[in-house]
Protein backbone atom coordinates (compact mmCIF):
# COMPACT_ATOMS: atom_id res chain seq x y z
CA UNK A 1 0.00 0.00 0.00
CA UNK A 2 1.39 3.78 -0.88
CA UNK A 3 2.24 5.74 1.77
CA UNK A 4 3.19 9.46 1.47
CA UNK A 5 4.64 11.32 4.39
CA UNK A 6 5.88 14.52 5.81
CA UNK A 7 7.60 16.24 8.70
CA UNK A 8 6.25 19.42 9.23
CA UNK A 9 6.78 21.98 12.60
CA UNK A 10 3.26 22.70 14.45
CA UNK A 11 2.85 25.06 17.15
CA UNK A 12 0.63 22.14 19.12
CA UNK A 13 4.05 20.15 18.63
CA UNK A 14 5.33 18.84 22.07
CA UNK A 15 7.97 21.19 22.32
CA UNK A 16 8.82 24.17 22.81
CA UNK A 17 7.19 24.02 26.51
CA UNK A 18 8.04 27.41 27.78
CA UNK A 19 6.61 26.04 31.66
CA UNK A 20 9.05 23.19 31.80
CA UNK A 21 11.16 23.50 34.70
CA UNK A 22 15.04 23.09 34.14
CA UNK A 23 16.42 21.97 37.68
CA UNK A 24 19.71 21.54 36.50
CA UNK A 25 22.89 24.03 36.44
CA UNK A 26 23.44 26.40 33.68
CA UNK A 27 26.39 24.77 31.31
CA UNK A 28 27.27 26.49 28.25
CA UNK A 29 24.97 29.46 28.58
CA UNK A 30 22.15 27.03 28.49
CA UNK A 31 19.74 26.20 31.34
CA UNK A 32 19.76 22.29 32.03
CA UNK A 33 17.04 19.62 32.75
CA UNK A 34 18.43 16.49 34.61
CA UNK A 35 17.36 13.35 33.28
CA UNK A 36 16.26 9.86 34.32
CA UNK A 37 19.72 8.79 34.31
CA UNK A 38 21.00 11.63 36.39
CA UNK A 39 22.42 13.66 33.00
CA UNK A 40 22.14 17.00 32.55
CA UNK A 41 20.34 18.09 29.44
CA UNK A 42 20.49 21.25 27.61
CA UNK A 43 16.92 23.10 26.43
CA UNK A 44 18.19 23.14 22.89
CA UNK A 45 18.05 20.26 21.19
CA UNK A 46 16.21 18.45 23.07
CA UNK A 47 13.52 20.49 24.37
CA UNK A 48 12.84 22.71 21.00
CA UNK A 49 12.10 20.44 18.36
CA UNK A 50 8.57 21.15 16.94
CA UNK A 51 8.76 18.66 14.23
CA UNK A 52 5.94 15.91 13.76
CA UNK A 53 5.95 13.19 11.31
CA UNK A 54 2.85 12.60 9.50
CA UNK A 55 1.90 9.93 7.02
CA UNK A 56 -0.75 8.21 5.33
CA UNK A 57 -2.25 5.63 2.92
CA UNK A 58 -5.27 7.38 0.89
CA UNK A 59 -8.34 7.45 2.04
CA UNK A 60 -7.58 5.67 5.70
CA UNK A 61 -10.25 4.23 8.00
CA UNK A 62 -8.82 5.37 11.51
CA UNK A 63 -5.95 7.66 12.86
CA UNK A 64 -2.96 6.15 14.80
CA UNK A 65 -1.24 8.52 17.72
CA UNK A 66 2.82 7.03 18.15
CA UNK A 67 4.67 8.46 20.95
CA UNK A 68 8.32 7.16 21.19
CA UNK A 69 10.63 6.53 23.75
CA UNK A 70 14.16 7.40 25.28
CA UNK A 71 16.59 8.73 23.45
CA UNK A 72 14.13 9.09 20.04
CA UNK A 73 14.38 10.57 16.96
CA UNK A 74 11.40 10.93 14.71
CA UNK A 75 12.71 10.30 11.21
CA UNK A 76 15.59 7.98 12.42
CA UNK A 77 13.82 5.57 14.36
CA UNK A 78 10.13 5.91 13.83
CA UNK A 79 10.16 6.28 10.69
CA UNK A 80 13.31 4.95 9.23
CA UNK A 81 14.43 2.00 11.98
CA UNK A 82 10.64 0.78 12.90
CA UNK A 83 8.99 2.04 9.53
CA UNK A 84 5.41 3.60 11.73
CA UNK A 85 4.33 4.96 8.86
CA UNK A 86 4.26 1.92 6.74
CA UNK A 87 2.95 -0.31 9.36
CA UNK A 88 0.38 2.73 10.17
CA UNK A 89 -0.22 2.91 6.73
CA UNK A 90 -0.49 -1.48 6.23
CA UNK A 91 -2.89 -1.28 8.97
CA UNK A 92 -5.42 1.42 6.88
CA UNK A 93 -4.63 4.54 9.36
CA UNK A 94 -2.94 8.20 9.19
CA UNK A 95 -0.10 8.50 11.50
CA UNK A 96 0.93 11.42 13.63
CA UNK A 97 4.15 11.04 15.65
CA UNK A 98 5.49 13.95 17.14
CA UNK A 99 9.01 14.49 18.15
CA UNK A 100 8.80 14.32 22.39
CA UNK A 101 12.48 14.91 23.98
CA UNK A 102 15.41 14.70 21.38
CA UNK A 103 17.55 12.26 21.81
CA UNK A 104 17.58 12.54 26.10
CA UNK A 105 16.32 10.28 28.25
CA UNK A 106 13.36 11.73 29.55
CA UNK A 107 9.63 11.04 29.71
CA UNK A 108 8.37 14.17 30.06
CA UNK A 109 5.24 15.16 27.61
CA UNK A 110 5.84 18.97 26.78
CA UNK A 111 2.87 20.16 25.90
CA UNK A 112 0.72 16.84 25.82
CA UNK A 113 0.72 17.02 29.26
CA UNK A 114 -1.42 20.24 29.08
CA UNK A 115 -5.72 20.06 29.34
CA UNK A 116 -6.76 19.72 25.78
CA UNK A 117 -3.11 19.15 24.34
CA UNK A 118 -3.24 16.48 22.18
CA UNK A 119 -6.61 17.39 20.65
CA UNK A 120 -4.69 20.63 19.58
CA UNK A 121 -2.08 18.82 18.08
CA UNK A 122 -4.36 16.50 16.27
CA UNK A 123 -6.42 19.99 14.92
CA UNK A 124 -3.58 21.12 13.61
CA UNK A 125 -1.87 18.27 11.92
CA UNK A 126 -5.82 17.28 9.91
CA UNK A 127 -5.43 20.11 7.13
CA UNK A 128 -1.72 18.23 6.41
CA UNK A 129 -3.00 14.84 6.67
CA UNK A 130 -6.39 15.64 4.32
CA UNK A 131 -3.68 16.59 1.78
CA UNK A 132 -1.94 13.35 2.34
CA UNK A 133 -4.90 10.95 2.30
CA UNK A 134 -7.13 12.68 0.02
CA UNK A 135 -9.99 13.12 2.37
CA UNK A 136 -11.26 16.52 3.65
CA UNK A 137 -9.92 18.24 6.61
CA UNK A 138 -13.41 17.33 7.98
CA UNK A 139 -13.28 13.98 7.58
CA UNK A 140 -9.88 13.90 9.05
CA UNK A 141 -11.02 15.20 12.09
CA UNK A 142 -13.46 12.48 12.23
CA UNK A 143 -11.23 9.68 12.35
CA UNK A 144 -11.56 7.45 14.90
CA UNK A 145 -7.87 7.19 17.35
CA UNK A 146 -5.62 4.78 18.34
CA UNK A 147 -2.64 6.20 20.80
CA UNK A 148 0.42 3.72 20.77
CA UNK A 149 3.04 4.42 23.49
CA UNK A 150 7.15 2.94 22.94
CA UNK A 151 8.66 2.84 26.50
CA UNK A 152 9.30 6.56 27.78
CA UNK A 153 6.26 7.78 25.74
CA UNK A 154 3.95 6.34 28.38
CA UNK A 155 3.98 9.35 29.79
CA UNK A 156 2.49 11.17 26.69
CA UNK A 157 0.02 8.04 26.09
CA UNK A 158 -1.51 8.29 29.52
CA UNK A 159 -1.96 12.10 29.42
CA UNK A 160 -3.38 12.53 25.70
CA UNK A 161 -6.09 9.24 27.35
CA UNK A 162 -6.71 11.06 30.55
CA UNK A 163 -6.56 15.08 29.76
CA UNK A 164 -5.80 15.10 25.83
CA UNK A 165 -9.29 16.41 24.98
CA UNK A 166 -9.94 13.26 22.68
CA UNK A 167 -13.44 12.35 23.87
CA UNK A 168 -14.51 9.51 22.60
CA UNK A 169 -12.55 9.38 19.71
CA UNK A 170 -10.36 6.93 21.28
CA UNK A 171 -11.34 3.51 19.94
CA UNK A 172 -7.47 1.14 21.23
CA UNK A 173 -4.43 2.21 22.85
CA UNK A 174 -0.89 -0.18 21.76
CA UNK A 175 1.57 -0.36 24.46
CA UNK A 176 4.97 -1.56 23.50
CA UNK A 177 7.11 -2.37 26.28
CA UNK A 178 5.47 0.95 28.30
CA UNK A 179 4.43 0.06 31.06
CA UNK A 180 7.34 1.47 33.40
CA UNK A 181 4.36 3.71 34.20
CA UNK A 182 1.02 4.49 33.83
CA UNK A 183 -0.72 0.99 35.62
CA UNK A 184 -3.56 2.20 37.06
CA UNK A 185 -4.62 4.51 34.18
CA UNK A 186 -4.16 1.27 31.96
CA UNK A 187 -6.21 -1.15 34.09
CA UNK A 188 -9.06 1.81 34.11
CA UNK A 189 -9.51 1.71 30.46
CA UNK A 190 -9.66 -2.21 30.42
CA UNK A 191 -12.16 -2.13 33.58
CA UNK A 192 -14.35 0.45 31.60
CA UNK A 193 -14.30 -1.31 28.84
CA UNK A 194 -15.02 1.77 26.46
CA UNK A 195 -12.31 0.34 24.11
CA UNK A 196 -9.49 -2.46 23.44
CA UNK A 197 -5.69 -2.91 24.95
CA UNK A 198 -2.89 -4.60 23.03
CA UNK A 199 0.38 -4.75 25.20
CA UNK A 200 3.18 -5.78 24.10
CA UNK A 201 5.96 -6.46 26.82
CA UNK A 202 9.85 -7.82 27.02
CA UNK A 203 11.42 -8.40 29.95
CA UNK A 204 11.84 -5.12 31.43
CA UNK A 205 8.14 -4.75 31.78
CA UNK A 206 7.22 -8.09 32.30
CA UNK A 207 6.47 -7.49 36.28
CA UNK A 208 4.16 -4.59 35.24
CA UNK A 209 2.37 -7.55 32.85
CA UNK A 210 2.33 -9.74 35.11
CA UNK A 211 0.13 -6.87 37.73
CA UNK A 212 -1.95 -5.81 35.11
CA UNK A 213 -2.85 -9.59 34.26
CA UNK A 214 -3.66 -10.09 37.66
CA UNK A 215 -6.17 -7.13 38.09
CA UNK A 216 -7.78 -7.99 34.78
CA UNK A 217 -7.95 -11.53 36.43
CA UNK A 218 -9.30 -10.11 39.77
CA UNK A 219 -11.85 -8.25 37.68
CA UNK A 220 -12.71 -11.05 35.82
CA UNK A 221 -11.90 -9.96 32.43
CA UNK A 222 -10.64 -12.18 29.86
CA UNK A 223 -7.32 -11.63 27.67
CA UNK A 224 -5.59 -13.05 24.72
CA UNK A 225 -2.43 -13.95 24.55
CA UNK A 226 -2.04 -12.80 20.87
CA UNK A 227 -3.25 -10.36 19.21
CA UNK A 228 -7.06 -11.43 18.28
CA UNK A 229 -8.29 -12.10 14.77
CA UNK A 230 -10.92 -8.75 15.71
CA UNK A 231 -9.80 -5.34 18.37
CA UNK A 232 -13.37 -4.35 19.96
CA UNK A 233 -14.23 -2.49 22.76
CA UNK A 234 -13.54 -4.93 26.19
CA UNK A 235 -10.70 -6.75 23.62
CA UNK A 236 -7.65 -7.32 26.00
CA UNK A 237 -4.74 -9.00 24.78
CA UNK A 238 -1.12 -8.74 26.32
CA UNK A 239 1.55 -10.62 24.43
CA UNK A 240 4.99 -11.50 25.77
CA UNK A 241 8.03 -10.33 23.57
CA UNK A 242 11.52 -11.94 23.00
CA UNK A 243 12.85 -9.84 21.20
CA UNK A 244 15.30 -6.73 22.82
CA UNK A 245 13.51 -3.64 24.26
CA UNK A 246 14.72 -1.35 20.95
CA UNK A 247 13.52 -3.62 18.69
CA UNK A 248 10.02 -4.40 20.01
CA UNK A 249 8.41 -1.39 17.78
CA UNK A 250 9.75 -2.90 14.69
CA UNK A 251 10.24 -6.12 15.09
CA UNK A 252 7.48 -8.56 13.22
CA UNK A 253 5.23 -5.30 12.71
CA UNK A 254 3.57 -5.08 15.70
CA UNK A 255 1.41 -1.74 15.26
CA UNK A 256 0.62 -3.41 11.31
CA UNK A 257 -0.39 -6.50 12.73
CA UNK A 258 -2.97 -4.81 15.81
CA UNK A 259 -4.09 -1.89 13.46
CA UNK A 260 -4.61 -4.52 10.57
CA UNK A 261 -7.01 -6.13 13.35
CA UNK A 262 -9.15 -3.02 14.57
CA UNK A 263 -13.00 -4.10 14.32
CA UNK A 264 -14.05 -2.49 10.72
CA UNK A 265 -10.82 -1.14 9.86
CA UNK A 266 -9.17 -3.58 7.76
CA UNK A 267 -6.00 -2.43 5.12
CA UNK A 268 -6.97 -3.00 1.72
CA UNK A 269 -3.66 -4.14 0.42
CA UNK A 270 -2.81 -3.91 -3.52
Amino acid sequence: MGVAYRIVRLHAAPFPDPPLAFDGPVVGGQPTRITSTGAHAPRHPHYTDDRVLLASPPAPRGLALFFHGHMGEIDRDVRLRWDMAGQAAAGGAALIAPQLGLEVADSYPGKLGRPGGTAALVAEAAPHLAELSGLSTAQVEDLPLVLAGFSGGWRALESSLTSGGLGDRVAGIVVLDALFGGLDTVTEWCLEGRGWLVAVSGSRCAEAMTELADALSTAGIARATEVPARLGPGTVALIDSKHDHWDIPGAGRPVEAILSRWTGRRAERG
